[in-house]
């Protein structure tokens, strides 16, 4: 019982229904309930970004914002969470981080790009 009500990970799932109780990535989806103290929670690397969450919180980032960095370096591919990176968009041109790397432009420039894209204000979308 002490356990299952104990939160392992940090992540502000108590164990007894956290589906990865050493995993602080994956938790219940409520963002704002880690215990920003715990060591496991810190050293992790949840949006993939490079950072851990501790620098992230003590950086001023957020560390569920894998756009969110202190600076604009490309994350270590074998970073568990690197899938997590790749899939966003940090420059906003309509490629992917991980197509840009891929096709060698630069994820944090928009003007960088493989094909020019048109983008939608995001204002009035549709």
């Amino acid at each position: 019982a002490i356990w299952q009500a104990a939160d392992c990970d940090g992540d502000g799932t108590p164990n007894g229904v956290d589906t990865a109780p050493y995993d602080p990535c994956t938790d219940d989806g409520t963002i704002g309930d880690e215990d920003q103290t715990n060591a496991i929670w810190q050293a992790a690397d949840c949006d993939g970004d490079g950072e851990t969450n501790g620098q992230e919180i003590a950086n001023g980032t957020d560390p569920y914002d894998p756009c969110s960095t202190s600076s604009s370096t490309i994350p270590d591919p074998n970073d568990a969470n690197y899938d997590v990176w790749a899939a966003a968009d940090c420059d906003g041109d309509g490629e992917t981080n991980g197509t840009e790397i891929m096709n060698g432009t630069d994820p944090f420039d928009s003007c960088s790009v493989t094909t020019p894209t048109v983008q939608v204000d995001p204002m009035s979308p549709g």
